[in-house]
Formats: C-alpha cells, structure tokens, sequence
C-alpha cells in the first residue's frame, strides 16, 4: 500500500460532506534552504504568476490568486513542502 505525500493528499477528501467533488492543485516544494522570499515565489511562479516587491507583497498577491482560483475554479491549492529538515 503506497503512503507517498501525493498518494495521501489525493485521498483526503475527494468530496466533501456534501458529496460534491473537490478538485485540488498540488503544488510541491522541495527546497532546504527555504526562506519566506522563496516560498512565496516558488508558489507564484507554479500557478502562473512573476513576484513584484517585498514579502509582504507577494504574500498579499499569493492570497489574492489563491482566493480567485478558488473562486471562479473552485479548485483548493494544496501546498507540499518537503525537504526543508535538510537545511
């Protein structure tokens, strides 16, 4: 039986109470020297988006895509970091 990262998440609630399917984007991150500034980035660059300014911005533009992807996709980003014990 696998217990791999994707294996798990894949399992964890296809539907939801309702019986309703959740769609889900995976986004990985396998970095061990993982700093805020990288994190954000490496999570724009993977749904499509440049990085612009300071953390604090790219976090509050990480928030905002995250929202409009679930919003009008109805898609739930799941984020796996892995890695970052290496550091």
């Amino acid at each position: 039986m696998p217990l791999g990262k994707y294996w798990l998440c894949s399992i964890l609630g296809k539907f939801n109470n309702k019986k309703q399917y959740i769609a889900f984007l995976y986004i990985d991150i396998a970095d061990s020297r993982l700093t805020p500034r990288t994190f954000y980035k490496n999570l724009l660059e993977q749904l499509g988006f440049q990085t612009k300014g300071f953390v604090s911005d790219a976090k509050r533009q990480l928030h905002r895509e995250i929202a409009i992807v679930n919003g009008v996709d109805g898609v739930q980003v799941v984020t796996i970091v892995d890695e970052v014990h290496n550091g």
